[in-house]
């Protein structure tokens, strides 16, 4: 549980706008961009196990989401993104679903962590990212 909270706060900070806008690296290649690698993108399905809404302790920090995925092969984090962009969307992931999540395969702290791009109910969709792992935060949810 404390592992889940402080994964999704280091990795929403990394992501959030505490620094470069999350789909542009630095000059120098580095920043929250390398994170989302478009080479490293599967699909999983699962069942939502655990849902997370996490405050950075730094002041002035976005809230973040994410969940614990259940696999057949494992349970893995799947982060969402920031809380004032998903709480929007119409589709919200909630404990006991069954989703299929489409996103990047990173490693962080030495775990697995997927960052979605996209998230499917049945017919509902959570679209987060487009193919190339912009995140689509400035659009209109879908």
């Amino acid at each position: 549980m404390r592992h889940l909270i402080s994964v999704l706060a280091i990795v929403g900070l990394m992501l959030s706008g505490a620094g470069p806008t999350p789909a542009q690296p630095l000059a120098d290649g580095s920043g929250p961009a390398r994170l989302y690698n478009p080479q490293t993108v599967e699909v999983l399905n699962g069942q939502v196990v655990k849902v997370e809404k996490v405050t950075p302790k730094r002041k002035g920090a976005q809230e973040f989401k994410g969940f614990m995925l259940q696999t057949e092969k494992e349970n893995i984090l799947v982060f969402l993104g920031p809380s004032r962009f998903i709480d929007k969307m119409p589709y919200q992931p909630a404990v006991g679903d069954p989703v299929s999540v489409k996103g990047s395969r990173v490693t962080f702290r030495g775990r697995p962590l997927i960052i979605a791009a996209e998230v499917r109910k049945g017919a509902q969709v959570m679209q987060l990212r487009d193919d190339a792992g912009r995140p689509l935060m400035r659009r209109k949810p879908r």
